[in-house]
């Protein structure tokens, strides 16, 4: 899964710059314990979870604003923004499929061993 979603990561930098998409792409550790949380029954308190959800709204708020940084410096400079850089829903794609399948990877190492019964419950 690692290596898979690395491959979609480095393949959509084409179309977004990569200090756009990491914080999108970095929020896999967020999707693991969420798919944990609500598919194997894991447990969160409300700290916890509320922790997850301020992480979550910084990421994409962080992503959105290094954006606008991004087009206002071009604005600036007199130079236009690269039509590879336009193509919103094909460059937005790439950074959350590299989020999710990276995040699918230790949930479905827990799935694995939880069902294996390989990890105790102590």
């Amino acid at each position: 899964m690692y290596i898979l979603s690395m491959a979609i990561g480095y393949f959509g930098l084409r179309y977004i710059k990569l200090s756009i998409s990491s914080p999108i792409s970095n929020f896999s550790g967020a999707v693991s314990t969420l798919l944990t949380f609500f598919l194997l029954g894991g447990t969160m308190d409300g700290i916890q979870f509320g922790a997850v959800v301020i992480i979550s709204i910084g990421i994409f708020l962080l992503s959105f604003f290094e954006k606008q940084e991004f087009n206002r410096e071009l604005k600036a400079e007199g130079q236009k923004i690269e039509k590879k850089y336009k193509i919103r829903a094909v460059a937005i794609i790439f950074p959350i499929l590299h989020c999710i399948i990276d995040g699918l990877g230790p949930f479905l190492d827990g799935y694995y061993l939880e069902f294996n019964q390989l990890m105790s419950e102590d």
